[in-house]
């Protein structure tokens, strides 16, 4: 049985209604394959003895080389990601509206990019399948959210995803 994976997922919201994305060099999970070249907002691991906040905002600058504070973040979703059934991923995903410096390109992410909410490229193999379900959710309809994404055994495609409205202590 494969451990699950916790990650912390860190979405940089402009007033533009622009989020910011990068391409991941490497993915997550045991072969560093689900996610691998797929747009995502700065994310990876929670560390042993991280909180998930936490772990947001350093993997802001691990991936990005943007600084934020853990007390500006909104937790927006939890997400279980599911290979066959099977639970191999638990994501804390969060918005952060303010945050410091540029985006550089870093050795786990390409530069990461302002994108339009109307303009990301759902639809497309640029994401996940799961992300295109449950990202347009949380940036689009504000809501927040606990889902659950099926993929098949190897993570390419999606077999089922559901999710319900959720409060999250802030």
């Amino acid at each position: 049985m494969e451990e699950v994976t916790k990650v912390a997922i860190c979405l940089c919201i402009d007033d533009d209604e622009s989020v910011l994305l990068a391409k991941r060099k490497t993915g997550f999970g045991a072969d560093k394959l689900f996610g691998a070249d797929k747009l995502i907002g700065p994310s990876g691991e929670i560390r042993l003895g991280e909180k998930p906040d936490e772990a947001a905002i350093q993997r802001l600058w691990e991936e990005s080389h943007l600084t934020g504070k853990a007390e500006d973040l909104k937790q927006v979703a939890l997400l279980y990601i599911y290979f066959q059934n099977a639970l191999r991923f638990t994501c804390y995903v969060y918005t952060l509206h303010k945050w410091q410096g540029k985006p550089q390109e870093t050795p786990g992410t390409k530069k990461a990019e302002m994108y339009k909410f109307s303009k990301l490229p759902f639809g497309t193999s640029d994401m996940c399948a799961g992300d295109q379900k449950w990202l347009p959710r949380v940036l689009m309809g504000g809501q927040v959210i606990t889902a659950h994404v099926y993929y098949d055994d190897k993570g390419t495609r999606l077999d089922d995803f559901d999710y319900e409205n959720a409060t999250f202590k802030q």
